[in-house]
């Protein structure tokens, strides 16, 4: 996968044949690269804020975080890969999505892999048609055990959960 600096290369390729009959959205809309701008997660506790995710992912000597979704349209499957600074391992989870109105709705089949950077298994991603941008504003609760996972030093020995918003921005380059 291409990394771009200082956003993230998000590859959504959608043909016709993407779009549910009942979809209001044109394949031409939402076809196209994407990267990833911003990913956090808003905690309604106001002892923790907004987590900004973006640094817990692994960065290359360039410093550009690895995140990448990749939607194949001809059997509506996707790959979606990362990589933690914290175990320097790649991740992939695969999965298929669904097309309804502006909503892509990710369906991931690995719960554990998408837990670890706080990602829900099924992820909606909403077509901004006006500043041309796919955007993730769902309510989420998290494990403070896997925030400690992200961040040791910050969240170690903690337990119970958070709930807040997590929110993605995925900005089209081509």
């Amino acid at each position: 996968m291409r990394l771009l600096a200082p956003a993230l290369l998000v590859a959504l390729t959608l043909g016709l044949s993407a779009c549910d009959s009942t979809s209001t959205v044109p394949a031409t809309q939402i076809d196209g690269d994407y990267r990833v701008t911003s990913f956090t997660f808003d905690s309604e506790n106001t002892t923790y804020g907004v987590i900004n995710v973006l640094p817990y992912l692994y960065k290359t000597a360039t410093t550009t975080p690895e995140l990448g979704i990749d939607l194949f349209a001809r059997n509506r499957a996707f790959v979606f890969s990362y990589r933690l600074a914290t175990d320097n391992v790649r991740t992939s989870i695969q999965g298929t999505y669904t097309v309804r109105g502006s909503t892509v709705t990710l369906a991931l089949d690995d719960e554990a892999a998408a837990t670890r950077i706080l990602v829900p298994t099924r992820l909606p991603l909403t077509l901004s048609e006006t500043t041309d941008e796919l955007v993730v504003n769902t309510r989420q609760t998290v494990s403070l055990a896997t925030l400690a996972q992200l961040d040791p030093n910050r969240y170690r020995g903690l337990s119970g959960a958070l709930s807040g918003r997590l929110q993605m921005r995925l900005t089209r380059v081509r």
